[in-house]
């Protein structure tokens, strides 16, 4: 694949946007990445990601669909705290259900032998009693 096509992809996906800046035959690309994203590097250098720009770009080198303000916005990750829902059998491989044992540990309500609900405690991570239910 090359870089014009899977910048092209990435663009149809709304994971990042282009603007031109410039006339169409001198002029260069600007290309809006969210770093939460496409960071490739080690978390602590993330830092060095972040910096402050202004680029003024010129109405007039840009296309119709920019101007008209009709681009979905950038595609995000899962905010913290979001919880996983899954649902159905799942799909044909490679994308097939868990193993047996090897569920990923989503939030559940265990009993013990004693009858005694427990759950996950979403701030700490601990097992809890459940109070109600």
């Amino acid at each position: 694949m090359t870089i014009k096509r899977a910048v092209k992809v990435l663009k149809d996906e709304n994971w990042l946007d282009v603007s031109r800046v410039g006339s169409e035959r001198g002029g260069v690309n600007a290309y809006l990445v969210n770093r939460r994203v496409a960071w490739a590097d080690k978390r602590e250098n993330q830092r060095f990601a972040a910096f402050d720009a202004r680029i003024i770009l010129s109405a007039a080198e840009q296309d119709q669909e920019t101007l008209e303000g009709g681009k979905p916005p950038l595609r995000q990750l899962p905010q913290l705290g979001e919880t996983q829902l899954p649902t159905g059998d799942g799909i044909d491989p490679p994308s097939q259900p868990s193993l047996e044992g090897l569920e990923p540990d989503l939030p559940a309500i265990v009993r013990d032998p004693d009858g005694n609900e427990w759950e996950v405690n979403q701030e700490t991570g601990e097992m809890q009693r459940r109070i109600g239910g």
